[in-house]
């Protein structure tokens, strides 16, 4: 009976293991808006972190706790089998014998179909515009586990869709301005500004989860970022800016070296050692400029330590750095005591200096410092998460404003990645739109609102633009105030996604790629099939079409 009992664990650890990626997907969804897959591995070195992150809010307790209560009763329930099977199976060894063969059956029956594509895959369970009622008809345990072959069919083979020199072609049919190009064969090229150099400090601010639905009070309940919404208006601000990805890792690897990021690869990790883009803090120091990093986190947490080293930055300030009584939760220091170290470092350089802040507060489980100077207004949490780092960002700014170095110095403040609030679309592009502002009022004299598309990858060929710095842009940003850009790209996990004013293109390893033309879908064109007959555009309905409509109001919408 050893086997039948062998047999019997594994059955009930499988069956843990699936009932736990169940209960996960509850805590991955609620914040995602899309089913627990590979992606969620990405910080597993950061056990500690992660821990802190999951655990500091009381539901996600709750959830563990109703795991453990299944997991407990399924193994009691596996055990009383076990017991009784044992007792019974030289009688009636024919009635498990008839088990087994049903089990193919049962698989059947899970699938829904013997069709290729499952009830469960993505494609299929598409039928509303309703994103939570599209997602509850996919299984979480089939999702996470098929996400493993997404990632390792793009890592050991070469997906090229379209010939190579074609591909170059349009790239640079999509930067607007003539540029010397070092080689025919490549798209970088030569930047000669019109003018001298300039000395400004650059200070880049990619503020946590700081997206446009949070701003102007028109997708929130309340005013959740007053100062910011004023900033905006009285700066050079661009509304139809977009972030590379819905992780912190994709906007602050796009944001300092001009370079995109691939679906489901870790940017800091994976592939930012054989970085071809822009090492913006490596080019600032050799132009002179004291470079440093500054993030709440602990500065090991997704590589940022070793990321910031390797594209140029002299310093890098972290948790590490402060007194352990200010660390109170999972993201580190709050982001008013990060902005006060800054401003103490921007005091005492003798140099002209480039700084980025990576803020972290206005993150789950939303850890809001107790301090006399800031009162939580707000009945949720995330409410008084984005108030307060608001907040923090307008003290920073208006202690710098009686600084020596204030007029010299050109604050830019974007994003990480945006927030989903009150939205039921599809791609969420919540989670995407983000603001640009370039605040520097004695250098950019007027306030300019900006409607022209751009991205996070188009920072660093900006900030060279500000400054009058020759150079050779390896990346594929350009320089918001001299190019157009025609289009911008993200990630979504599993997914990229393209789009300009009037379309949208997706791309998803689950299914075959389509072409959006308008929010009424007159016109849809599949780009690529998986045969020579394309599946029905059935499977991607009206809710890319509601992702559409919702860009369109991100963009009329904003301050």
């Amino acid at each position: 009976m050893f086997y039948l009992r062998a047999g019997l664990i594994a059955v009930s650890f499988f069956y843990a293991l699936a009932f736990y990626l169940v209960m996960a997907d509850i805590v991955f969804y609620s914040h995602y808006k899309t089913h627990i897959s590979i992606s969620a591995l990405h910080w597993i070195d950061s056990p500690l972190f992660m821990i802190k992150m999951i655990f500091g809010e009381i539901k996600n307790i709750l959830y563990f706790l109703v795991y453990l209560l299944i997991a407990f009763v399924l193994f009691w329930i596996i055990k009383r089998m076990s017991n009784s099977y044992s007792n019974s199976f030289k009688q009636n060894h024919y009635r498990y014998i008839i088990l087994v063969l049903l089990i193919p059956f049962l698989i059947f029956g899970i699938r829904g179909r013997l069709a290729s594509k499952s009830t469960i895959n993505w494609g299929v369970a598409m039928f509303s515009t309703n994103q939570n009622l599209n997602m509850a008809a996919i299984n979480p345990v089939y999702y996470f586990v098929k996400s493993f072959g997404w990632n390792n069919a793009a890592k050991n083979k070469i997906i090229e869709s379209i010939p190579y020199p074609y591909a170059l072609q349009l790239v640079k049919n999509n930067i607007t301005t003539p540029f010397q190009y070092t080689n025919k064969n490549s798209i970088y090229r030569e930047v000669t500004p019109n003018g001298e150099e300039k000395k400004y400090n650059i200070v880049l601010v990619i503020s946590e989860s700081l997206g446009t639905s949070k701003m102007n009070a028109s997708h929130t309940l309340h005013a959740l970022t007053p100062f910011t919404d004023s900033l905006a208006l009285s700066s050079t601000y661009f509304s139809n800016f977009y972030a590379d990805g819905i992780h912190t890792f994709n906007g602050l690897y796009s944001s300092l070296t001009g370079m995109p990021s691939l679906p489901l690869e870790h940017s800091l990790k994976q592939y930012a050692t054989y970085l071809s883009g822009i090492k913006l803090p490596q080019l600032l120091n050799e132009k002179g400029y004291h470079t440093t990093f500054y993030s709440t986190h602990d500065k090991l947490f997704d590589n940022q330590y070793g990321f910031a080293k390797l594209i140029g930055f002299e310093k890098v300030i972290s948790q590490e750095n402060f007194p352990t009584s200010e660390v109170i939760g999972a993201t580190g220091v709050p982001d008013h005591a990060l902005f006060n170290k800054a401003i103490k470092d921007f005091d005492t350089t003798q140099k002209h200096f480039f700084a980025c802040i990576l803020t972290g507060t206005d993150h789950p489980p939303y850890d809001i410092p107790n301090i006399p100077n800031f009162i939580p207004a707000f009945s949720q949490p995330f409410e008084n998460a984005a108030n307060y780092a608001d907040w923090a960002l307008r003290n920073f700014i208006y202690q710098s404003q009686s600084k020596p170095w204030f007029d010299n110095t050109i604050f830019i403040i974007t994003g990480d990645h945006g927030s989903i609030i009150h939205t039921e679309s599809d791609m969420y592009l919540s989670k995407l739109s983000v603001p640009l502002i370039i605040y520097a009022p004695a250098i950019l004299k007027q306030s300019q609102p900006r409607t022209s598309l751009a991205g996070q990858i188009d920072i660093p060929p900006t900030i060279l633009g500000l400054l009058q710095i020759p150079y050779t842009n390896t990346s594929f940003g350009i320089d918001v105030f001299r190019e157009k850009r025609n289009f911008i790209s993200s990630t979504y996990d599993e997914t990229m996604l393209a789009f300009d004013t009037l379309n949208f293109y997706v791309y998803r390893k689950l299914d075959p790629a389509i072409f959006m033309k308008n929010k009424n879908m007159k016109y849809c064109k599949r780009l690529q099939c998986i045969s020579k007959t394309c599946l029905p555009l059935k499977l991607f309905p009206l809710c890319t079409a509601k992702a559409t409509d919702e860009l369109r109001n991100f963009r009329t919408n904003s301050p």
